[in-house]
Parts: structure tokens; C-alpha cells; sequence
């Protein structure tokens, strides 16, 4: 049993009102993965598994749990560019370790619900080009899947995209901009099937709380709202974040401070400020 979130607290936190369905589960493990207690994973996977309807039909029970499996390991891969790779790594392992064989993905399986080894690997030939004033040579379109990421970019930031584009571009290397191209190409645009477009806003902002990052952070609370998602889903999703968090020592502190269980004031780990809503 957990001591971080024993039963009783995931069944309270589970039945936060509004919380958006069967995404508790992936909230509770990216966050997690972000909080760097990844030993706390396996009962969180048991207890999703212990949610999951019994079906008088044993393929159909199989299908069950194959699915959700699935969409907490997407859910760990799409905020790994949040997270962090080393704590996926390490988060993936320990769910791995609770994980039934028959409900693991093998590298050569022609079963695998995810798209991105055909996106990575069979890459098509490159588009025709020409060269531009620096020498370098000037694609006259981008893949799909870029136009894919770029579309889905597009889409969360909404009125502000030309100018996020830009302060990621002119951050004094242009290279931060191809990075944020790359993750929304390959991990946060793909495999729509497997988490919807405002399941991953869900999980982005779960890998955010933990991290004191307001400005990240409110940029996609309102990018979860321009994929779908509405006000009141949004609003539990992050209460339910920051109450893992409050469970597992963080706290709000005050210049730089944060407030002992004696009552006094310490340096230790927290928000500095308050953290973004909305």
C-alpha cells in the first residue's frame, strides 16, 4: 500500500467533481514521474487496473486493460519532454515492473497502437529544396508530420502562436524553436487514438505543476481549453495535480521560505508564488 496516496485518498481524489473521465489515473502518474517518486507508480497502476469493469468476457476484460495500460505508458511518453527523460525512464520501468507480460508492447510487435516508429523511421524522401542566402537549403514544404505538429501548435496557443513561435526562435538560438517542432511533431500530436487532444493538454499541465513554471504552465491551461477541453474540466484537473503535490511535502512559500510542520519558516520545496489558474 502507498503511503503517499493510500486508498482512501485516491478514491477522494478520483471523485473530484468535474475531473474529466478516466483521466485520473495518467494525472496521478505523470505527476508522479514529474515529483521524481516513481516507486509510487505500481499502486497507482493497480488501482486503475482495480477500477476497470469485470466483463463476463475474457477478451473483452483483456481489451479493458490493454487500453488503459496503454494510455498511462502515452501519457508518461507525451510529458517526457516536461518531465524529464531521466524520470520517464525511470517512470516507465516501475510501471513496467507492476505491468501483467500480456499487456506489454514489445519493439518488433506488429500490434503496437503507436504510430511514431513508422513516423520516426520511414521517413519519405525529403521535399524538394532550394538554397537560401545563408547557403543553407530551404524546403519548399514540411512532412506531414510536421505540418501535423505545427497544426496542433497552432491550435493550443491559438491567438498568441506567432508569438510564442517567435520568443522561442529569438531565445538567442533558433534551436529552441526546431525542439518545440520536433515534440509537437512526434510526441504531443501524435496518437490522437490513444489520448485525445485535451487528454494531453491534461497531462502537459500535470508534468507543469510540480515544476513552478506559472508561464508555461498558463499557456497551456488555456491551450487545454482551445483543444476541447471546458473551464470547470481544466480547473479539477489542476486541483487534483496540486493536491498530489501538497500530499508529497510541496507547499507555497514565501521569499523563498517554505512553512515547517513545527510552524516556523525553512528553506525547502515549493511554489514561490501562487501557481497559474483559471
Amino acid at each position: 500500500m502507498s503511503k503517499l496516496l493510500p486508498p482512501p485518498l485516491l478514491h477522494s481524489l478520483l471523485s473530484t467533481p468535474h475531473l474529466p473521465p478516466k483521466t485520473f489515473h495518467l494525472l496521478t502518474t505523470v505527476t508522479l514521474c514529474t515529483l521524481n517518486l516513481p516507486h509510487e507508480i505500481p499502486h497507482v497502476y493497480q488501482h486503475a487496473l482495480s477500477t476497470l469493469p469485470n466483463l463476463p468476457d475474457e477478451h473483452e476484460t483483456h481489451a479493458e486493460r490493454l487500453h488503459l495500460t496503454r494510455r498511462i505508458r502515452e501519457a508518461l511518453i507525451k510529458a517526457a519532454p516536461i518531465s524529464g527523460l531521466p524520470k520517464t525512464i525511470n517512470a516507465l520501468q516501475a510501471l513496467k515492473s507492476a505491468t501483467p507480460p500480456v499487456l506489454l508492447d514489445l519493439p518488433d510487435a506488429s500490434s503496437s497502437p503507436s504510430d511514431r516508429r513508422a513516423e520516426i523511421l520511414n521517413i519519405p524522401s525529403p521535399p524538394s529544396t532550394t538554397t537560401t542566402t545563408n547557403g543553407r537549403p530551404a524546403s519548399s514544404s514540411l512532412p506531414p508530420t510536421f505540418s501535423r505538429g505545427a497544426a496542433f501548435f497552432a491550435q493550443t496557443y491559438g491567438k498568441i502562436t506567432h508569438d510564442v513561435q517567435h520568443n522561442l526562435s529569438h531565445s538567442g538560438t533558433e534551436d529552441l524553436g526546431l525542439l518545440a517542432q520536433l515534440y509537437y511533431a512526434y510526441i504531443f500530436s501524435s496518437n490522437p487514438h490513444i489520448l485525445s487532444a485535451a487528454e494531453t493538454s491534461y497531462v502537459l499541465i500535470a508534468a507543469l505543476v510540480p515544476q513552478d513554471v506559472n508561464p508555461q504552465l498558463k499557456g497551456h491551461l488555456r491551450g487545454a481549453l482551445n483543444n476541447g477541453a471546458a473551464l470547470e474540466n481544466v480547473r479539477a484537473v489542476r486541483d487534483v495535480v496540486l493536491r498530489i503535490c501538497e500530499e508529497a511535502g510541496m507547499r507555497r512559500q514565501l521569499d523563498g521560505r517554505t512553512p515547517t510542520p513545527g510552524g516556523g519558516w525553512g528553506w525547502g520545496w515549493g511554489w514561490r508564488g501562487g501557481v497559474e489558474k483559471l
